[in-house]
């Protein structure tokens, strides 16, 4: 009988372009899935997103270990996936 091993979880970064509503709650799905170890909100309005990347990290203990933090764009350099959730205004 061969027992099967454990997949093992890279590191993986994650930036989300636009934390509207879209991207802020893309980023939350993600988070709550733990499918990325770190993630990065950029947002026109720097404001909203270390508002939104608050709030995430005060939901991040209940699921696994991830970083969340804002950003600017040189911030997405090495992302492993970006999603770009902007939109006109």
């Amino acid at each position: 009988m061969t027992t099967a091993t454990p997949a093992v979880r890279r590191a993986t970064k994650l930036t989300v372009v636009g934390t509207g509503l879209v991207g802020a709650t893309a980023a939350y799905s993600i988070m709550a899935r733990g499918l990325v170890s770190e993630i990065v909100l950029i947002d026109i309005n720097h404001q909203r997103a270390e508002g939104e990347a608050m709030d995430l990290n005060h939901a991040a203990p209940f699921g696994r270990p991830v970083r969340v933090r804002a950003g600017d764009y040189p911030d997405a350099e090495g992302s492993d996936i970006i999603i770009v959730a902007a939109g006109a205004a």
